[in-house]
């Protein structure tokens, strides 16, 4: 016999429902947390289950709402598939099994697909790598917001003060053209720098243009 655990993944709650191959109810569905305290509870109910017997365990891949529950399965020694949400769409489609769109409904139409294709678990990932990969696309962000910010300082300063991007070479990246953009926003501001705001700058600045 096989137990199959559909797991539906939200924000702060998750839903699961078991059954076995044979379509029987071993577990009507219900909710835990998403949380430690929570992730427990899952797992009392799972070693409740004949341990002889094979368990198998589906969810829908959902960001990173379900990065914890995935990462204590894998502490307690459970395999677990992701199924893309298309997929499982699709394959409500095709059944009876819901009207209407719920949470304990779907996690018993995840454990039913479960049921219905071979069980790849999914392969276990350190803390490093998982980290890595979030720093990775959290860096590709901020690069894509630079770039944004960029082109809107560009329009702007094409707009009131369209010498200014010429003189630094076409470039803003340079500390010089940060410095006056801050502090001295408009033309004028920055035509009425003296030899002491021009000193205060070039203390601050390894490299920088003559007072001139």
């Amino acid at each position: 016999m096989t137990f199959l655990v559909g797991i539906d993944i939200a924000k702060y709650k998750h839903d699961c429902f078991i059954m076995n191959h044979d379509g029987e109810v071993i577990r009507e569905a219900f909710s835990f947390s998403n949380d430690r305290s929570g992730f427990s509870f899952l797992n009392e109910i799972l070693r409740t289950l004949d341990s002889s017997q094979s368990l198998r365990i589906g969810l829908e891949a959902t960001g990173h709402y379900g990065m914890n529950l995935k990462i204590y399965l894998e502490e307690m020694k459970y395999s677990y598939m992701e199924f893309n949400p298309i997929l499982i769409c699709r394959f409500s489609a095709a059944t009876t099994l819901r009207r209407t769109k719920t949470d304990k409904v779907d996690a018993q139409l995840i454990a039913l697909y479960l049921s219905t294709v071979d069980f790849k678990p999914y392969p276990p990932k350190s803390y490093h790598i998982r980290n890595l990969k979030s720093l990775s696309r959290q860096r590709d962000e901020l690069i894509k917001l630079r770039s944004f910010q960029l082109n809107q300082i560009t329009n702007k300063l094409d707009l009131i003060f369209p010498e200014f991007k010429p003189f630094f070479k076409h470039s803003l990246k340079s500390k010089t053209a940060h410095y006056l953009l801050t502090n001295y926003p408009t033309p004028s501001k920055m035509a009425r720098m003296n030899l002491d705001s021009y000193n205060k700058m070039k203390s601050k600045l390894r490299r920088t243009l003559s007072y001139a």
